[in-house]
């Protein structure tokens, strides 16, 4: 139902996500090897999704949605390698994309320099 190219560049997937429920979602469930996780998320409240975890959201009900990517110390160096490709970002204006992996990492270098040393293998 979802696949991703070697290099992360690309990903083919359902035209929509009812398309994807329509033909994948059943044989998903029955594969063993991933079984999706399900849930409702009330009024309030918070959902973790993990990097790298392949996710969708259907809203049973008119909803506001406001999504954040969390960047921790366990997950620095994936997100600096991650937004050292600028064709990878999204969520900025396309005129920021190559310059975000530069910001990012002199803002994090003049906040967090050691944490910034450490990921970068000095530590």
């Amino acid at each position: 139902g979802v696949v991703a190219s070697d290099d992360g560049l690309h990903v083919a997937t359902s035209v929509s996500i009812i398309e994807w429920f329509l033909n994948f979602y059943e044989a998903a469930r029955e594969e063993g090897e991933c079984q999706p996780r399900e849930c409702v998320v009330e009024a309030g409240e918070v959902i973790f999704v993990p990097r790298g975890w392949w996710h969708l959201v259907v809203n049973l009900e008119e909803s506001v949605a406001i999504t954040q990517n969390y960047v921790s110390r366990a997950n620095l160096k994936q997100v600096l390698e991650y937004i050292e490709k600028p064709e990878l970002v999204s969520g900025c204006p396309v005129e920021q994309r190559g310059t975000l992996h530069a910001r990012f990492r002199s803002a994090l270098g003049d906040r967090k320099p050691a944490l910034l040393e450490s990921v970068e293998g000095g530590g």
